[in-house]
């Protein structure tokens, strides 16, 4: 849900996330255990308790570490035919230093109906593939391709484009089947053979009209399945579809209306009627077309301005080839990842716990458990979440339910103990104090402890819960507060850090706004240009230091206490402690 300062809400996104159940064998590794561990009392003040009143907690992490990696779906973890042209270490830099082109932005313009909208046959591609174009509209219409980067500030190169061809109106399919999923079944207009030519990375294709100039987009993630960047960029996908209503529904709302193709007009929310399953084969719009350029397109301009080659991929694609994580030293979540299935949580813990590095830079994440439904030559098709216990399979296998797992009827593991916090709160605004200030992270900004990073929490957050199942030595970076009423309780909003028995080393921002904070793309939130310089440099300072296999050895966490919420309100400016809006899923 993106809002304004106090919890202005904007724009009708709701909240949440996707969590999974954990299986496998245990794994030996045996954390550092700190001679005491802190906790709450009634009061909500701090309290230390000795470590034999801390055996939950402890047992909860150990079982963190019971994770062993997916095996890969047969099929999907083949060779491409061929690689990227110029693949070479250093090819992101060979790419970055050619001729942008900002035209992309045309399909932004506010305020304008487009003529044409189109989905294409699959979220990824690699070198060999063939994709597919299915528009559906009125009048000429010419094709773009373009890969999204930083390219000197011009956030994008067009490296395609069509002929003039004719669109033609396309009849909507409405919802149908058990899952009330939305397949519209247009015809191939074109497709695109992606060549050894397509760099690895994010690209948008873009229906520019030709009558009036309107234009959509739709994303394509282009990945080199052999790739062994340092970092690994997995794009959120199933909740850009997710969020996406188009022909009338989806896992949010309902609609019921007869319109023009593309648009909601006169519709009314009903919950009741939302889809089960958000389906990718229809375009991609309104709120789930924000999720891709408010939570994503931000990480992928910055860690292209970076310079530094990176490595892409879909979630669909972590579900499907969940081993392809071990090949990178780092993965790097957006924004906003909120529904993930058992297969992704398992090969994230996994990767962990081999080593692997990773940096959250969002909230409300891993929240929702999702499955992926599959065609069968197994490309993703659409995102199963019932987000209820009716769903079929919760009776029979309740490890599968799509349900938040604070709820789930199987095993239920707290997505902390992965991330270090998890989803607190929602539609506001507030500030962080640092309450620690590692070198590695401050380095560049001068700051201190007691330092405070003004309007940097925005739209959804995360925060230490509770210290049951997160890693003992959990170190807080900085944290901030918000209210469900002006007179209520403060809940937490933290940042964190903790190191593994791996080594690995795994951060969490812990707010959805972070990216498009220094981006300046955030719909209706801003911060000083000065603020946002200091997040860039901070978010640079960590995307580079866990570049290194060895980051949680060569920088280990340090164990904090938990301050209590109510002590942080007296430690930051009253107007840097967040209003929250209505909290609904």
């Amino acid at each position: 849900m993106i809002s304004g300062r106090r919890g202005r809400a904007v724009g009708g996104l709701v909240v949440a996330v996707c969590v999974v159940a954990v299986a496998g064998g245990m794994l030996n590794p045996t954390p550092a255990l700190p001679t005491a561990v802190h906790a709450r009392t009634p009061g909500g003040q701090r309290s230390t308790v000795p470590r034999a009143e801390s055996a939950a907690a402890v047992q909860g992490w150990a079982q963190s570490l019971a994770v062993t990696m997916p095996a890969d779906l047969a099929g999907l973890g083949a060779a491409p035919p061929c690689r990227p042209l110029d693949h070479a270490v250093g090819w992101l830099a060979r790419e970055e230093a050619k001729p942008g082109d900002r035209s992309w932005r045309a399909a932004l313009v506010s305020g304008r109906q487009t003529r044409v909208v189109g989905y294409l046959s699959q979220p990824s591609a690699v070198c060999g593939d063939q994709v597919s174009i299915h528009l559906s509209g009125s009048g000429p219409v010419q094709i773009k391709l373009f890969r999204v980067g930083w390219y000197a500030g011009t956030q994008a190169r067009l490296v395609w484009s069509s002929a003039p061809l004719l669109a033609h109106e396309r009849r909507q399919s409405g919802q149908s089947g058990p899952t009330r999923a939305i397949h519209e079944a247009w015809p191939a207009d074109l497709s695109v053979a992606i060549t050894s030519a397509f760099e690895p990375g994010l690209y948008l294709a873009e229906f520019v009209s030709l009558v009036d100039g309107s234009a959509s987009l739709a994303p394509l993630t282009v990945r080199d399945p052999a790739g062994r960047e340092p970092l690994l960029v997995q794009l959120s996908a199933a909740t850009w579809a997710a969020y996406n209503p188009y022909g009338g529904a989806s896992l949010y709302n309902g609609f019921r209306f007869a319109g023009p193709v593309g648009t909601t007009r006169g519709a009314s929310n009903a919950t009741i009627n939302r889809s089960f399953e958000a389906t990718l084969d229809r375009p991609l719009t309104s709120d789930g077309l924000r999720e891709l350029l408010v939570r994503d397109v931000p990480l992928v301009h910055l860690v292209e301005r970076l310079g530094s080659d990176v490595g892409y991929a879909t979630d669909f694609d972590v579900d499907a080839t969940p081993g392809l994580l071990l090949q990178h030293a780092e993965l790097v979540v957006p924004g906003h990842s909120e529904y993930w299935s058992s297969r992704m949580l398992r090969g994230a813990i996994a990767a962990r716990n081999s080593g692997v590095n990773e940096a959250w830079l969002g909230a409300n994440d891993v929240y929702w458990q999702m499955r992926v439904s599959r065609d069968a030559q197994g490309r993703p098709v659409g995102v199963v979440c019932y987000r209820s216990l009716n769903d079929p399979v919760a009776g029979s296998d309740p490890n599968l339910a799509t349900v938040k797992w604070s709820s789930n009827p199987g095993p239920v593991v707290d997505t902390g103990s992965l991330v270090g916090n998890r989803s607190t709160g929602r539609r506001f605004e507030a500030g962080l104090r640092l309450m620690s200030a590692p070198a590695w992270f401050v380095a560049g900004t001068g700051l201190k402890v007691g330092a405070v990073l003004k309007d940097s929490v925005a739209n959804e957050a995360n925060g230490v819960m509770t210290w049951h199942g997160l890693s003992p030595r959990l170190q807080v970076i900085a944290a901030g507060g918000f209210q469900r009423q002006r007179s209520g309780p403060v809940q937490p909003v933290d940042m964190t850090y903790y190191s593994a028995p791996s080594g690995a080393a795994i951060f969490a921002v812990g707010t959805t706004d972070w990216l498009c904070e220094i981006d300046g793309s955030c719909p209706d939130h801003r911060i000083a240009p000065a603020e946002a310089a200091t997040l860039r440099i901070l978010t640079v300072n960590v995307l580079e230091a866990l570049r290194d296999p060895a980051m949680g050895r060569l920088n280990p966490s340090v164990p904090t206490p938990r301050t209590a919420p109510g002590s942080i309100a007296g430690l930051l400016p009253p107007d840097q402690i967040g209003l929250a809006g209505a909290q609904t899923d």
